[in-house]
Protein backbone atom coordinates (compact mmCIF):
# COMPACT_ATOMS: atom_id res chain seq x y z
CA UNK A 1 0.00 0.00 0.00
CA UNK A 2 1.12 3.55 -0.51
CA UNK A 3 0.51 5.94 2.43
CA UNK A 4 -0.31 9.04 2.24
CA UNK A 5 0.30 11.25 4.72
CA UNK A 6 -2.31 14.26 5.51
CA UNK A 7 -0.86 17.21 5.98
CA UNK A 8 -3.40 19.72 4.48
CA UNK A 9 -7.28 19.39 3.09
CA UNK A 10 -5.39 19.29 -0.26
CA UNK A 11 -3.86 15.35 0.57
CA UNK A 12 -7.39 14.02 1.08
CA UNK A 13 -8.81 11.66 -1.75
CA UNK A 14 -10.42 12.95 -4.44
CA UNK A 15 -13.40 10.85 -4.31
CA UNK A 16 -15.98 9.34 -2.31
CA UNK A 17 -15.50 5.45 -0.78
CA UNK A 18 -13.99 2.55 1.43
CA UNK A 19 -10.03 3.71 2.14
CA UNK A 20 -7.51 2.12 4.52
CA UNK A 21 -6.46 4.67 7.36
CA UNK A 22 -3.91 4.70 10.35
CA UNK A 23 -5.40 5.89 13.15
CA UNK A 24 -4.92 7.51 16.78
CA UNK A 25 -6.61 6.38 19.54
CA UNK A 26 -9.32 8.14 20.71
CA UNK A 27 -7.58 9.78 23.64
CA UNK A 28 -4.55 10.77 21.73
CA UNK A 29 -3.94 13.94 23.33
CA UNK A 30 -3.31 11.51 26.62
CA UNK A 31 -0.23 10.43 24.70
CA UNK A 32 1.46 13.94 23.51
CA UNK A 33 4.77 13.33 25.59
CA UNK A 34 4.65 9.31 24.72
CA UNK A 35 5.10 8.42 21.59
CA UNK A 36 6.04 5.10 22.43
CA UNK A 37 2.75 4.52 23.65
CA UNK A 38 1.27 6.19 20.57
CA UNK A 39 3.02 4.09 18.50
CA UNK A 40 2.18 0.72 20.60
CA UNK A 41 -1.33 1.35 20.06
CA UNK A 42 -1.45 2.35 16.78
CA UNK A 43 0.46 -1.02 15.49
CA UNK A 44 -2.22 -3.41 17.43
CA UNK A 45 -5.21 -1.02 16.95
CA UNK A 46 -4.44 1.95 14.56
CA UNK A 47 -5.60 0.35 11.06
CA UNK A 48 -9.49 0.80 9.71
CA UNK A 49 -11.23 0.60 6.83
CA UNK A 50 -13.07 3.80 6.78
CA UNK A 51 -15.76 5.60 4.09
CA UNK A 52 -14.76 8.83 2.80
CA UNK A 53 -16.95 11.49 2.19
CA UNK A 54 -15.62 13.59 -0.72
CA UNK A 55 -18.31 16.73 -0.02
CA UNK A 56 -17.42 17.01 3.51
CA UNK A 57 -13.87 15.84 3.60
CA UNK A 58 -14.74 13.45 6.67
CA UNK A 59 -13.92 9.74 7.28
CA UNK A 60 -16.53 7.59 9.13
CA UNK A 61 -15.57 4.36 10.62
CA UNK A 62 -18.81 1.63 10.80
CA UNK A 63 -19.27 1.38 14.75
CA UNK A 64 -18.68 -1.62 16.65
CA UNK A 65 -22.70 -1.87 17.02
CA UNK A 66 -23.17 -2.58 13.38
CA UNK A 67 -25.50 0.39 13.62
CA UNK A 68 -24.41 3.77 12.15
CA UNK A 69 -21.12 5.04 12.01
CA UNK A 70 -18.60 6.99 13.83
CA UNK A 71 -16.68 10.38 12.77
CA UNK A 72 -13.04 9.75 12.85
CA UNK A 73 -11.53 12.52 10.81
CA UNK A 74 -9.50 14.07 13.29
CA UNK A 75 -8.15 10.84 14.61
CA UNK A 76 -6.50 10.18 10.82
CA UNK A 77 -2.83 10.44 9.94
CA UNK A 78 -2.66 8.66 6.84
CA UNK A 79 -5.08 7.08 4.21
CA UNK A 80 -4.25 4.84 1.17
CA UNK A 81 -6.61 3.09 -1.48
CA UNK A 82 -7.77 -0.29 -0.55
CA UNK A 83 -6.03 -3.49 -2.40
CA UNK A 84 -8.29 -5.16 -5.21
CA UNK A 85 -9.55 -8.15 -3.79
CA UNK A 86 -8.35 -11.50 -5.69
CA UNK A 87 -11.30 -12.81 -7.19
CA UNK A 88 -11.91 -16.40 -7.13
CA UNK A 89 -12.07 -18.73 -10.22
Amino acid sequence: MNWKEIKTKDDLPSVFGWYAVALNPVNQDDYKDNPKGMNGWRESFGFSKVWYNDSTKDFFEPNSHGYGNDLVTKRVTHWAELPIVPMLS
